[in-house]
């Protein structure tokens, strides 16, 4: 079994911090009617013939 030394296991929370960074920016993004309108519409063919003003009225 091989040892994790202390700079191993630093590098793995910088990596998990960034990760929530990342996680917590996209939910504040995916949050705003407007963006989420576009993905919708671009994404599934339900909402293709909404319009985008539709969604954020």
């Amino acid at each position: 079994m091989s040892e994790v030394t202390a700079s191993e296991i630093a590098q793995n929370l910088d990596v998990a911090d960034e990760k929530a960074k990342y996680d917590a920016s996209a939910r504040k993004l995916v949050a705003q009617k407007s963006i989420l309108a576009y993905i919708l519409k671009s994404a599934l063919d339900e909402f293709a013939d909404i319009p985008v003003n539709r969604f954020v009225g």
